[in-house]
C-alpha cells in the first residue's frame, strides 16, 4: 500500500523505519535508521529516502516506515487517535468533520483505530500540541484526541489511504487555524488574511530586490524545496514589501536555478500563500542606508560606522517583529552591507 503514499512525500530525505518495542512495560514505536542503528525525529543524518527506507522494510525486521516532520520541509501532521472501528470501518461523527474540513492526504493509522492527516501549514502553537476532544464517541483503546506536529516528531506511514479525500498533501493553514479554534486550548492563530501591496514605482526598490534574490539558495527537489521557493516569496512580498505583479518577474528569474524549475502556477501559488504570512512587512525595504560615516582619512573607520550604525538600525527594528521577520530583518542588514562593500570596490 505505500505506493499510495504522496510523490511530494517521497521526494524528502525524512524517512525512518519503526518497530514496536516494549518499554516501561508499554509498547512504543521506535524510530530507527536502515542500518538499524536507533533514528532521532530531531536529527537529520539519521534520517534517509523513501527508497532506502523501503528496501530496508522488505527485510522484515521493522513494523513500517515512518515520515519526520522538520522545520524545512513545511509539512505538518495531525493525528486522530481513538475515531475508527476497528471491525467496521466507521469513524466517529467528529473525525468526519475533520476530514472533510481538512480534506488532504490523509490515512488509516497503524492500529486502525486512529487517523494521520498530512497537510502544508504551521502549527498554530508553533510546536507539537495535543488535546482530548471532550464527550466524543469513542473507538479502540486510546481516548478520543488530536495531535498537531509541524517538527521533532514522526507519523508511522502506512499508505492505507483514505478514499473520498485528495491524494496530495494540500496547503491548508486556515484548517489548523480552524482546528484549534473549534478543538484546541488557545492557540497562537497564524494570520492568513491575504496582503497584497500596491504596486511599486520605485524602480530602486525592484534592484535591490532582485540583487537580493539572487543570493538567495535555489529550491532543488528532495532538499527542502518547497521551504526555498516560500523563503523566496516571502522575501518578495514581506520582506521588500512587493505586489504580486512585481514579484512575479523576480521569481521567474530566480527560478531558472532550481532543479527543477517550478511551473509558472506553483510560482503564483507560493506568492499567493506568501501574502497570508504573518509578520512585519517592508523589513528589508526600509533598511536605512543614508547612515552617517566617519571622516574621511581614517582607515576603516567608514566600516566601522557603517557597522555600529548597523547594529543600531536591527536594535531598532527588532521591537515587535516577530522571529521570522527579525531574522529577514538581519539578513537583509548584512546583505546590504555586503552590496555597499562591492560596490565600494
Amino acid at each position: 500500500m505505500l505506493d499510495k503514499v504522496p510523490a511530494e512525500l517521497k521526494t524528502y530525505r525524512n524517512w525512518v523505519l519503526w518497530k514496536t518495542v516494549v518499554r516501561d512495560g508499554l509498547p512504543t514505536k521506535l524510530p530507527f535508521q536502515a542500518n538499524g542503528a536507533p533514528a532521532k525525529s530531531n536529527d537529520p543524518k539519521t534520517w534517509t529516502s523513501f527508497e532506502t527506507a523501503c528496501e530496508a522494510f522488505s527485510r522484515g525486521e521493522y513494523s513500517g516506515l515512518g515520515f519526520v516532520f522538520s522545520e524545512s520541509d513545511g509539512f505538518c501532521g495531525i493525528d486522530l487517535d481513538g475515531c475508527r472501528c476497528k471491525d467496521t470501518g466507521a469513524y466517529a461523527e467528529w473525525a468526519k468533520a475533520i476530514l472533510a474540513r481538512v480534506n488532504s492526504y490523509s490515512e488509516v493509522s497503524p492500529s486502525s483505530t486512529g487517523v494521520k492527516i498530512f497537510v502544508r501549514g504551521e502549527s498554530p502553537w508553533g510546536a507539537g500540541k495535543r488535546f482530548a476532544v471532550q464527550d466524543a464517541e469513542q473507538f479502540g483503546d486510546k481516548e478520543p484526541a488530536i495531535e498537531v506536529y509541524d517538527k521533532g516528531r514522526y507519523f508511522a506511514v502506512t499508505g492505507f489511504r483514505i478514499a473520498n479525500l485528495s491524494q496530495t498533501v494540500e496547503e491548508r493553514q486556515d484548517a489548523l487555524n480552524w482546528l484549534a479554534e473549534t478543538y484546541g486550548p488557545k492557540p497562537r492563530v497564524v494570520q492568513c488574511v491575504p496582503f497584497n501591496a500596491p504596486a511599486c514605482n520605485d524602480q530602486s526598490v525592484i534592484t535591490r530586490a532582485r540583487a537580493y534574490l539572487a543570493k538567495v539558495p535555489v529550491s532543488i527537489s528532495g532538499q527542502g524545496g518547497h521551504n526555498a521557493a516560500m523563503h523566496a516569496a516571502c522575501v518578495l512580498v514581506i520582506g521588500f514589501g512587493l505586489s504580486e505583479s512585481d514579484a512575479m518577474p523576480l521569481m521567474r528569474e530566480w527560478n531558472v536555478g532550481c532543479q527543477p524549475p517550478w511551473s509558472e502556477h506553483d510560482l503564483l501559488r507560493k506568492l499567493s500563500e506568501a501574502t497570508k504570512r504573518p509578520g512585519e512587512r517592508n523589513t528589508l525595504r526600509n533598511v536605512n542606508r543614508d547612515f552617517p560615516r566617519a571622516k574621511a582619512g581614517s582607515a576603516g573607520s567608514g566600516e566601522i560606522s557603517d557597522m555600529a550604525q548597523r547594529i543600531c538600525d536591527i536594535r531598532e527594528m527588532a521591537r515587535g517583529l516577530d522571529g521570522r521577520a527579525l531574522m529577514m530583518a538581519i539578513h537583509g542588514l548584512l546583505n546590504e552591507l555586503e552590496l555597499q562593500n562591492l560596490g565600494s570596490k
